[in-house]
């Protein structure tokens, strides 16, 4: 009997020792780093309300970011200096333009009828996209060459902006354009109106490029230009007005059949000049 008590004790002190596991330890306090979340719109942290989250709310959304847009620049010129989501960024601030000018063209081109209607809605964005399209090359070669430091995708990015801002001003304006409209004013008096409320819309998308290109620079720790930009922008707003001689007509004379394109002959100024003198004949 002692005898097997005794190898009962030697076989219990052979089986192994089970070790200790140290519990992972964590550290409660230590602070969250915002960089490493993931991008998933590519848009501004501010909280959105509630009823615009899930499907279905795509015109909310796009409101709330117009008027963050409008309202908190300084946080979308950090994104841009960052180059954090600068791809989704620059598609939302497309949609706007495209929505935007689109609807006012639609507006404009109601004079003429349903077909320069929707051919007005369509030849809008083309306004604000061609112009900048064919001066954005320069800008950033002349920007590079000088030492500014911002990237091509970085001037395209607060360039959207400043068409997104262009566009909801443009909205914005429609009413004064629909009140006129039907009022039953003249033809040369519409042209001078589109012209005037172009000219307020893109004056303020144009100090949006403006204090967007300084700051994005300035986060970077370099100098914009501002010469070289001033002169860009001169530049870039002849090529605007003249896109819109070549892109006309937006109205639709009423005295002549309704044309997809004009021929191009004289110039945006010269077209202006004869609607401001037939107008205060």
């Amino acid at each position: 009997m002692q005898s097997a008590r005794m190898g009962n004790v030697m076989a219990f002190r052979k089986q192994p020792v089970l070790e200790s596991v140290a519990s992972p330890t964590v550290e409660v306090d230590a602070p969250l780093d915002s960089s490493s979340a993931p991008e998933l719109e590519g848009l501004p942290t501010a909280q959105e309300p509630e009823a615009m989250e899930g499907e279905g709310r795509f015109f909310p959304r796009l409101a709330f970011y117009a008027d963050h847009l409008l309202r908190n620049r300084e946080e979308l010129y950090d994104r841009i200096s960052d180059r954090r989501s600068i791809g989704a960024l620059c598609l939302v601030m497309v949609t706007m333009a495209v929505l935007g000018a689109g609807s006012y063209g639609f507006t404009m081109g109601a004079f003429g009828g349903v077909k320069q209607a929707l051919a007005s809605a369509v030849k809008a964005p083309l306004l604000l996209a061609l112009p900048l399209t064919i001066a954005i090359p320069a800008l950033y070669a002349f920007n590079t060459l000088l030492g500014s430091g911002t990237r091509l995708s970085q001037i395209a990015a607060v360039a959207c902006m400043a068409q997104a801002t262009t566009a909801i001003l443009l909205v914005a304006l429609a009413p004064l354009s629909i009140f006129f409209l039907f009022t039953g004013v003249s033809y040369s008096f519409l042209k001078v109106l589109h012209v005037t409320l172009f000219f307020v819309a893109g004056y303020f998308g144009a100090f949006v490029l403006y204090v967007g290109l300084q700051t994005v620079s300035g986060r970077m720790g370099k100098v914009q230009n501002l010469p070289l930009l001033q002169i860009w922008l001169c530049l870039y707003a002849y090529i605007g007005a003249q896109m819109s001689w070549i892109l006309r007509p937006f109205l639709g004379d009423p005295h002549r059949p309704f044309a997809l394109f004009r021929s191009i002959e004289s110039s945006f100024f010269k077209g202006l000049a004869d609607a401001l003198t037939t107008l205060f004949k």
